[in-house]
């Protein structure tokens, strides 16, 4: 079958209705390729069910701007939520609730006016509680090095420095030992499994954790100094290990 990277470069929209922009298939910065979203009403807010009608509504809607997709090849789907404003335009700046912004409402446009919303919501900030920017305030954050992305001979160099760069901790995306610690070792660092996931892709590849879910775990485990079981995958009782019940000792 023929690799879904080498039928797409870049963003394949349909014709847009005034719904949405539509179905669209797209190569992502990592060289994968997805297609979709597709856009249905909700009235509970926490039903983010992956449904039969719906990804076929996405792989038919996909099929039609490149009939030999190979959607055996898929690794994974996704469902989410996003609040739209009753009047469809964004909502941003102070809430009726005192301490509360709202950076809300956006849909298509979101990605591109995140600097513009992010000012505006400073100005309200400021409003409501006066502050000076920091004199030691660091615009820019520094660059941890991909390993995936480097020569053999840079990596080897990395590996000099540091042992662990040569410990792949997920082979799917290539993703070593050095770079989820200095994930959870960062400031606002990764305290869960997906937020190693959603910092350096581990787990993000063919076998989605399959392989390296329980040892990142176990770095997650012995980086913030607390046991196994008390590591989640991403929010509260989203425990993937239990102790033992005394109880089961003797079962087979």
């Amino acid at each position: 079958k023929t690799a879904a990277a080498s039928l797409v470069k870049g963003v394949v929209f349909p014709t847009p209705n005034k719904k949405s922009k539509g179905i669209l298939i797209c190569t992502t910065t990592h060289g994968n390729t997805f297609i979709g979203p597709n856009a249905q009403d909700m009235e509970n807010k926490e039903d983010t069910a992956v449904t039969l009608t719906g990804m076929d509504e996405i792989m038919n809607s996909a099929r039609k701007l490149i009939p030999n997709l190979p959607m055996g090849a898929s690794i994974t789907e996704f469902a989410g939520l996003r609040a739209v404003s009753g009047s469809g335009d964004f909502v941003i700046g102070a809430s009726p609730v005192a301490g509360l912004f709202n950076a809300a409402g956006m849909q298509s446009p979101g990605l591109t006016a995140a600097p513009a919303v992010a000012e505006m919501i400073v100005e309200a900030v400021l409003a409501y509680c006066p502050a000076a920017v920091k004199a030691d305030f660091k615009a820019v954050l520094p660059q941890n090095p991909l390993f995936h992305r480097l020569s053999h001979e840079e990596q080897a160099k990395l590996i000099e420095k540091n042992r662990l760069y040569g410990r792949v901790i997920c082979r799917c995306e290539t993703v070593t030992e050095a770079e989820i610690i200095a994930a959870i070792k960062a400031p606002c660092g990764a305290k869960t499994v997906d937020g190693v996931k959603r910092r350096t892709r581990a787990g993000m590849g063919r076998c989605q954790g399959g392989f390296c879910g329980p040892r990142v775990t176990q770095i997650l485990a012995r980086e913030l100094g607390i046991p196994v079981p008390e590591v989640l995958k991403e929010r509260a009782d989203s425990h993937l290990f239990y102790e033992k019940n005394s109880a089961d000792e003797g079962e087979a």
